[in-house]
């Protein structure tokens, strides 16, 4: 596991060679993590996923991130009709 940087309640945010990952501690690495390349975007997926809140603009790898680490099935479930709306 690379270092970590950066962590938000159950969020962590760790530098990997191509960019960084996010991980909800809650959840066990293989299903509760995704890849970022952009720093500042990952600190931004976690603030949605805390808030529980949409992108203002999604976009749909956007909306796939944030299903993968969080564990709310109500927030999912919203994640995953804005998903819809997209394709």
């Amino acid at each position: 596991m690379s270092r970590k940087i950066f962590q938000r309640k159950e969020y962590s945010i760790y530098r990997c060679s191509d960019g960084f990952v996010v991980h909800n501690t809650n959840k066990k690495f293989e299903n509760g993590h995704t890849h970022i390349h952009n720093y500042n975007k990952a600190k931004s997926i976690i603030d949605l996923a805390v808030r529980k809140k949409t992108p203002n603009t999604p976009r749909q790898w956007e909306i796939e991130c944030l299903l993968r680490i969080v564990k709310d099935e109500k927030y999912k479930k919203k994640l995953r009709s804005l998903l819809l709306e997209l394709k």
